[in-house]
């Protein structure tokens, strides 16, 4: 059972409810009447937007081909490079034999040199 304290207190939080409703109405309606926008503005608006949408929709579709093209030369050059893996080069080992010759041939010129 409420008091009758608790029911003045209901009473006038009911009251000031409607009124709290009715200045936010005037609120917006102050704020709409200060900064209405034109059908011009808009529209410009619009356009800007529209027009950057269009150029960013062809930077798009550039870097689209771009980035197929450079997966696809990706592509070639990865099968290039299993094709030299998979092939038998035997010119790494002959260089290195040269290389050893020269080596060993050119150690004897020098005691050779040295000796007479």
């Amino acid at each position: 059972m409420e008091t009758r304290h608790e029911e003045n207190e209901e009473c006038a939080n009911l009251t000031l409810m409607p009124s709290h409703h009715f200045d936010d109405e005037e609120e917006v309606s102050d704020f709409e009447l200060n900064y209405k926008t034109s059908y011009a503005e808009l529209q410009n608006a619009f356009d800007e937007l529209y027009e950057e949408c269009i150029n960013l929709s062809k930077t798009c579709a550039k870097r689209k081909k771009q980035i197929v093209s450079l997966e696809r030369k990706t592509f070639d050059t990865q099968v290039e490079l299993e094709k030299v893996k998979g092939s038998s080069c035997n010119k790494c080992e002959e260089h290195e034999t040269k290389i050893v010759e020269l080596t060993n041939e050119q150690f004897i010129n020098n005691v050779l040199e040295k000796v007479c």
